[in-house]
């Protein structure tokens, strides 16, 4: 009898540790595969990311004021154009998103949101003839500053530019910049701007950056920029962004290197505080330069970097 229950308990256990030892084959195995997966995500290529993968400037090396940045959008460009950067910036806390203002063809000015006037307003132009030319959207960008002046009492701006929004701006500072009545230009940041409109040039970018446009490539455009270079206030800092794809492309695909880096020397002849840095890769596209983690954080140095 005692023999026949030892057997009954020896049994038991058995059972017992059998169930112990699959609970821990299962435990096991999940975390196999929960250490397989994280190795083999680690592994894919995150050229692209998405807005939530980006590293997110550091808050605490973030200057604040009450200068108000301008985003103004390239040719046929859109809320959507700028929207992406805005949007970013203030969900990492660098800047506080504000109005919106649209120029119709015109020259007026119609406002939509309500003005924030600390912590780095973000300020979105859209032009409500977004093809016209950069002559038109300069005195538009005018109108803009004489706006925010008269409206709210700015008296200095950041401008950011992008592909032709960038043109117009530099066109902008050329013609208008040093009338008394405006507000000061502080810092300009233009991205993928064709200052050379689309000449290609197979020289290195830091040539480029360094010796400017070859005397026998250079458009309309940059002959009269050459011309009034002078006209840039040197108080106005500023820094050009440019793409490169690969070096078979020679930039991001629809504007050269060449064209955005040849302005360089230009300003830098005149005594303009300037910087020229460039991306590189298939994120380095022109339409994703704006979307662009690197640009994204070339940004929020220059203008309100500690």
């Amino acid at each position: 009898m005692i023999e026949k229950m030892g057997a009954v308990f020896c049994l038991h256990l058995f059972c017992i540790m059998e169930g112990k030892m699959k609970k821990i084959w299962w435990i096991v195995l999940l975390l196999s595969l929960v250490l397989g997966f994280s190795y083999f995500y680690g592994q894919k290529d995150h050229s692209f990311k998405s807005v939530t993968d980006q590293e997110q400037p550091q808050k605490e090396n973030v200057t604040k004021s009450s200068v108000p940045t301008v985003f103004i959008h390239g040719y046929g460009g859109t809320r959507f154009s700028f929207g992406g950067m805005i949007r970013r910036f203030s969900q990492q806390t660098v800047g506080v998103t504000s109005i919106r203002l649209t120029v119709q063809e015109d020259g007026t000015i119609e406002q939509s949101g309500v003005f924030e006037k600390e912590n780095n307003p973000l300020i979105q132009v859209l032009f409500e003839d977004n093809k016209n030319n950069e002559w038109n959207q300069a005195k538009w960008i005018k109108n803009v500053l004489v706006y925010l002046k008269e409206k709210y009492g700015v008296e200095k701006v950041n401008l950011v530019g992008h592909s032709m929004g960038g043109v117009s701006s530099l066109r902008y500072l050329l013609t208008y910049s040093n009338q008394e009545n405006l507000p000061i230009v502080s810092k300009f940041v233009s991205i993928g701007a064709p200052f050379n409109n689309f000449i290609e040039d197979s020289r290195s970018t830091e040539m480029i950056d360094k010796e400017g446009v070859l005397s026998n490539q250079e458009s309309e455009r940059y002959q009269e920029f050459t011309q009034k270079m002078a006209q840039v206030s040197i108080a106005t800092k500023i820094l050009n962004i440019g793409g490169e794809i690969d070096k078979q492309t020679h930039g991001d695909g629809t504007v050269p290197i060449g064209s955005v880096a040849g302005i360089g020397k230009l300003l830098r002849t005149h005594g303009v505080n300037y910087q020229f840095q460039y991306v590189k890769g298939k994120a380095a596209n022109h339409s994703g330069l704006h979307e662009n983690e690197e640009v994204d954080n070339m940004v929020v140095r220059f203008l309100w970097g500690k």
